[in-house]
């Protein structure tokens, strides 16, 4: 498909079956891991956001997309000393679906 039609499609996609691209790094930057994290940086913060309820801001039980991409974008930068910086796209930003 070429370029023109991608965008069109992605621009004018319903909003329940839009496309979310939530990404470890962007443009120029690598993915890290860490031992210490027995993961790569991304997928320990989204582990701990899941499973630890450490993106839900004392929301017991519950958790929103827009509060998992908030905490997971903060402690990606937080532990990699600002080296790595998670890239979202996003075709409607009013998605907020309910994860948990």
């Amino acid at each position: 498909m070429p370029l023109k039609q991608c965008k069109n499609y992605f621009l004018f996609l319903k909003k329940e079956t839009a496309p979310l691209y939530f990404l470890p790094f962007g443009g120029m930057q690598v993915a890290y891991e860490g031992a210490k994290y027995q993961n790569g940086y991304f997928t320990y913060a989204i582990k701990e956001a899941l499973l630890y309820n450490k993106a839900n801001e004392g929301q017991e039980g519950m958790l929103l997309l827009n509060q998992l991409i908030k905490y997971t974008t903060k402690k990606v930068i937080e532990i990699s000393g600002g080296r790595q910086t998670p890239n979202l796209r996003i075709s409607h930003p009013d998605i907020n679906w309910r994860i948990k």
